[in-house]
Formats: C-alpha cells, structure tokens, sequence
C-alpha cells in the first residue's frame, strides 16, 4: 500500500441523496482493510491454511472489531462482505482501555501461576514466562460477543467492485503524492486516466520497474478452459491483464503430441476482446503458412521457436529480397537466414517479433538476431521480446527448471536494450519471485493463475488473486 493514499470519490454510479454517499464512503474504509490484508497475506502474515479460497463459503481467518465501529452492525457486515471474512465482536469495545486492564492485572501479580486459588504452592512449581501470564490474562478478561459470517453473494459482487477500486487506485496515486508533498501537478495530463469507464478491463494498466521497464503478467491459455477460450479471455481482460499467451503447437518433434489452438481461434479471442493483444507463441517446422492467417486473425506478436525454425525446408532465394533491401547477408550478420527471413516477414506483416528458446538452447545463439533492428525506427531492436522456456514446450503444469535462471540474468546483461524478457513455463508466487530478481519482466503463467482442470464456472475470484499476487512480486523485486 503506498503511504500517500488519499481517499477519493470517483462518480461510477448517481448520487440521489446523501445515505449513497455515506455508504461509499464506508464501502472505501471496506476496500481499504481488504488491501491492508491483502498485503499481510503477500507478506506471509496471514495463515490461509485452516481455509480454502475466497470463493468457499467459510472464511480462512476472521477479523476482530472493537471501537465504535461495533456500534454498526450494517459497517461490520459490510467488512465481512467485502473482506470475505468472519467479523468478531467483544463484549468490551474499547481495545485500548482492555489492552491496558490485561498489563495491568500481569503486572499486579495477577496471573502469576495458573495454579488454582487456594491450592498450596510447592517450591516445584513451574514458574509462568510474561507472555504465558499474558495468554492467561487475554484468556480470563476477553470474551466474544458476535460473529457476522459474510453474504457469498454480496462477497462475490464485493470481489469485482473491489478490481475496479485498486484499479482507480492507482490511477491516482501521482495526485495523492502531490497532494502529500505539496508538489505541483498537470491536472490536464491526468483528466483521460480519472475519467476512464469503471471497468478495468476497457484500460489495463501499465507498470513500469525500477530501470523503466514495463512489468507484465501474461496469463496463458494453455491451462484454460479450453471449451469457453473467448470467456476466458474476458476474464482475462476483467483482471486487469493487458496480454495473454497463446501457444500454438501443431505436434512436431519440438512439442511431440501436442495439438493445441490455430488462427481460429486467436481471431475468436480477438473479436471478443480486441483490445486484449495476443502475443501468440508458434511451435512449428513449418511455420510459414500460419503468419499470414494469424495476422489477419489479430496477432499483435509471433514469438517463434528457435530451434524449430532452424529445423524449416526453405529454399535460400526465397529470403533475397530482404538480404538485398538491407545490404546484409546471412554471413555478415552470422545468423541462418531462415531465422533472418522469418523476422523479416512478421515485421512486415505488421506484428512484433519474439523469439523462443528451449532450457538446453546457448543464448549466444541469439547474438546475430540481436544485432537486427526495425526498419521503420532504426534505433530499435527488431526482436522485442526472448521467451525463455523454463520446461518443455507444448503441455502446462510442468516444474520450473531452476538452471534457466542463470540464462535470464545472462541474457538481462547481454542485451540491455531488450524490451521484453519472458518467463515461460511453471511460473508460480515462488519460481516468479526468482525469475524476477533474475531480471524478467513478463511472467507467463498458465496453471497458477488458472488452476488445474479449470472450467469456466469456476469463477473469477482464483485468477484475479493469483493475478493480483503475481504483479505484487513482480513490481517488488523485478529489476
């Protein structure tokens, strides 16, 4: 949470009289607990164990009210709605009042011994630590008065306002420094990032690393629900996510037996979520006759297979033409001139150009491709972005092979100009946090943001936790 919050009002709904605005209000103090919790929980702080999702229907922890919020039963079931969590109540109100009573009762030898009055002490007795006095102490003095168990129906509802809430949040975080500061800032710059629709979907957001880098996390839908690929892209949108990965496998030797989606389908996601760009992983000897198909289905970057397309039948002369326009050869830039081709034809096609390379692959191999550059914008890299494959291509759930690290801070190093580097394959809270420090700034996570066996009536809450949570370790330790 950034310390210089400021609370705002942003007009989603119409105002019709004065109880609308108390209860947005209050609904803000609501949101406000659920982050403070929800950075506890990304600090370890929160024990989720004796619990299951936010979607279950019994709350993994509950949350102790005292003060003068208790005297609301409509606020405390408003915490429990929005937090989906049990709200406890205690019989005494004033939590500084009763903290002092209980060191006060410790400190007058109150709670000694939990040997019973009466009974005679013996010189054996096990003499009681400060905190076991003050366990007994909390034991004897506090007493629960109510629970309030959370609406699943009004939690669920709480759960996507509470997306657009963070969202907005963000958006205004440079005013609220301002403001803080008592430091000028360009109303007029901000005004189309405040009035933006409520959804967050409709604008996702962008955020930059400590070098200026852009940090994205790109669900893959590899592990979605295959049956329902335009919803989950959707859904994709609603959390917030500004790309998604699609592999496009078609069985050969690079992803033996794995046959996944084609062009079809990315111009289904596109025309469901056009604004939601699909950077679209091709595995395929033969992967010329697909470019143009996904293009026009609305690609926005093919990321190519090292090691398949060196492994293409193509006739030399068929690249001439590019060789000649920019006075290289293929020996002169040291690279195949397949791979030089096919860069070449995504460029012109209209889509960026990423190259994918397996856990086994040198990443000197890249060197020739790194030295290309756009023909449009000479100062910029033509490859925007290297896919580093931390487990074989073609299948999700696979466990993140650890040695791939020592490659991306290889290639971090070696290729400061890069725009994207990609982690690809068993990405979870703990593997992202490596690949992070290690200097990726895409995460590219399929079975961790969309679970195992995912259908679509699944629901949203599971991918936008993971989600939310995968961006946090991103932004707080990629480089």
């Amino acid at each position: 949470m950034c310390v210089y919050d400021h609370s705002s009002i942003y007009p989603s709904i119409h105002f019709d009289d004065r109880g609308h605005l108390w209860r947005s209000l209050q609904e803000g103090v609501c949101y406000g607990t659920r982050s403070a919790i929800d950075a506890l929980r990304l600090a370890g702080l929160v024990d989720d164990s004796s619990g299951g999702s936010s979607c279950e229907s019994t709350p993994p922890v509950s949350i102790a009210v005292s003060g003068g919020a208790t005297r609301s039963t409509m606020f405390l079931q408003m915490h429990a709605d929005v937090t989906n969590m049990t709200v406890v109540v205690g019989t005494f109100d004033n939590a500084p009042m009763l903290g002092a009573a209980i060191l006060a009762a410790v400190g007058t030898g109150q709670f000694k011994s939990s040997v019973p009055k009466g009974r005679r002490r013996r010189k054996s007795i096990h003499t009681t630590t400060f905190q076991e006095q003050i366990d007994e102490a909390v034991a004897c003095m506090v007493h629960e008065l109510k629970r309030l168990h959370p609406c699943p129906i009004a939690s669920q509802e709480y759960s996507r306002l509470y997306s657009n809430y963070m969202h907005f949040t963000a958006q205004v975080e440079d005013l609220s420094r301002a403001l803080a500061t008592n430091t000028t800032v360009d109303y007029r710059s901000m005004e189309e990032s405040l009035l933006m629709p409520s959804s967050p979907s409709s604008s996702p957001l962008s955020y930059a690393l400590q070098s200026g880098r852009e940090a994205i996390v790109m669900p893959s839908i590899l592990a979605a629900d295959f049956g329902a690929l335009s919803a989950e892209a959707l859904l994709c949108e609603d959390i917030g996510a500004k790309w998604i990965h699609v592999d496009v496998c078609d069985g050969n030797t690079g992803c033996p037996g794995a046959l996944t989606v084609g062009p079809q389908s990315v111009a289904a996601i596109h025309r469901s979520c056009p604004q939601l760009m699909q950077d679209v992983h091709v595995v395929s000897d033969n992967i010329m006759p697909l470019l143009q198909p996904l293009a026009t289905a609305g690609a926005a970057r093919i990321t190519f297979q090292y090691e398949q397309v060196l492994q293409m039948d193509m006739p030399i002369d068929d690249s001439n033409r590019y060789f000649d326009e920019c006075g290289v050869t293929a020996t002169s830039i040291g690279i195949d001139y397949k791979l030089y081709y096919i860069c070449r034809l995504i460029e012109e096609l209209g889509m960026q150009v990423g190259v994918c390379i397996s856990p086994d692959t040198p990443i000197e191999v890249l060197d020739g491709l790194m030295m290309l550059h756009k023909k449009a914008d000479k100062d910029c890299l033509l490859i925007d972005n290297i896919d580093v494959l931390a487990v074989n291509p073609g299948f999700g759930g696979q466990v993140f092979n650890e040695q791939v690290l020592i490659k991306l801070r290889s290639i971090a190093n070696r290729y400061p100009m890069l725009k994207y580097l990609s982690i690809d394959g068993g990405v979870n809270a703990e593997t992202a946090l490596k690949a992070a420090e290690a200097g990726a700034n895409v995460l590219i996570a399929g079975s961790s943001i969309f679970g195992k066996n995912r259908i679509i009536s699944d629901g949203r809450n599971g991918p936008l936790k993971s989600y939310q949570q995968l961006n946090t370790i991103l932004m707080q330790h990629g480089l």
